[in-house]
């Protein structure tokens, strides 16, 4: 059922998974190129903004929970 809790909770933690995975895919990439520390610490910083995607997706699933927890099925909302 897709508003249980444990279905929420695993498609989340196979969601990070998979984007830890891609955030993690181009830093040895990075690391030996031949630029300066500026400019690959920069490169890093935009390739790891997927962490904000990242908390968005705990947040998401945290309201959901909390917010059944009243009553109310907010999961449409979230699409």
């Amino acid at each position: 059922m897709p508003q249980s809790p444990a279905f929420l909770i695993t498609v989340l933690v196979l969601n990070l998974l998979t984007d830890m995975c891609i955030i993690l895919i181009p830093i040895p990439i990075i690391l030996p190129l031949r630029i300066s520390w500026g400019r690959k610490i920069g490169l890093m910083i935009m390739f790891t903004a997927g962490i904000f995607v990242m908390i968005a997706a705990i947040l998401r699933v945290y309201f959901v929970l909390v917010v059944s927890l009243f009553g109310f099925d907010f999961l449409f909302s979230n699409r």
